[in-house]
């Protein structure tokens, strides 16, 4: 009788994922492979095989050159390529369609917002979205504002990325409750403590890669969904901001306040899928 499949983790590098899809085979593991992309493939394991197959995949992630798993193509035979490229189009409507609603709603609306911003009606779109204490709708609205094409293109980067890994492997629920407190705890601490003259969704951002940071913290054995680099990465550009040696003025407690509030419901939350106990 089968088990269930369990998520062993993601790969997105897929000539070096055929070798441990190959290896995992010679040890009598069932892999089953799940396209999310084109580029990037899940591999899912009957829950029986997970605790022998974990320790396989950790040992991938940190040396995907490792040389048993170059071999093991050559021992089952293989020659039939894990990945197909169809084309060399980039696919936006198919990469669109396969967001979650939620990420692709709100970037979206971050779009629109950007463009009556810039070219419709400057004035009246900016005091529409800008943070005011008396209106509740006003307490979330700045994420929607960005200045810049960089500051929008970033922002809305990490957004889909992140905030879609989120939907998917823990929850639609998980993301909203994300997006909602940490965007009225950045926004509110970022007004008491300077003004309301802000925006941006990078509050939310932050806490997006928290709760990623805190949750693997607390549970390891899950699929890692943010590489530590890219953690590094977001930690040195807040500190950047706050030593106020750039061009641009950044909303810099946002960004404090939305890694401590996701941090802190990372560190609460449940496992990811695909999460051995």
């Amino acid at each position: 009788m089968r088990g269930t499949l369990v998520r062993l983790g993601e790969y997105n590098r897929p000539r070096l994922l055929q070798g441990v899809v190959d290896y995992l085979k010679t040890q009598h593991i069932d892999v089953t492979i799940r396209v999310l992309d084109g580029q990037t493939a899940e591999l899912w394991v009957q829950d029986s095989h997970l605790e022998k197959a974990l320790p396989i995949w950790q040992q991938f992630i940190r040396d995907p050159h490792a040389q048993q798993f170059q071999d093991a193509a050559w021992a089952l035979n293989q020659t039939s390529p894990l990945f197909t490229y169809p084309s060399s189009s980039l696919n936006l409507m198919s990469r669109a369609k396969a967001l979650d609603p939620f990420v692709f709603l709100t970037a979206l609306i971050c779009f629109v917002t950007f463009f009556s911003l810039h070219l419709v009606a400057p004035e009246a779109t900016f005091h529409t979205f800008q943070f005011e204490k008396s209106n509740a709708f006003h307490w979330f609205s700045p994420v929607f504002l960005h200045f810049d094409v960089l500051h929008l293109v970033f922002n809305l980067m990490w957004w889909i990325y992140l905030g879609d890994k989120i939907a998917k492997q823990f929850s639609l629920l998980t993301l909203i409750t994300l997006f909602a407190c940490s965007a009225l705890a950045s926004n509110w601490m970022q007004y008491l403590i300077v003004d309301a003259n802000f925006g941006g969704m990078s509050g939310v951002v932050y806490a997006l890669c928290g709760f990623l940071w805190l949750n693997h913290s607390r549970y390891p054995h899950g699929p890692m969904l943010l590489p530590k680099a890219m953690i590094g990465l977001m930690l040195v550009w807040m500190l950047v901001g706050f030593a106020d040696i750039l061009y641009v003025s950044m909303a810099n407690w946002a960004h404090l306040f939305g890694l401590i509030v996701g941090g802190l419901l990372g560190w609460g939350w449940g496992k990811p899928s695909g999460t051995s106990t």
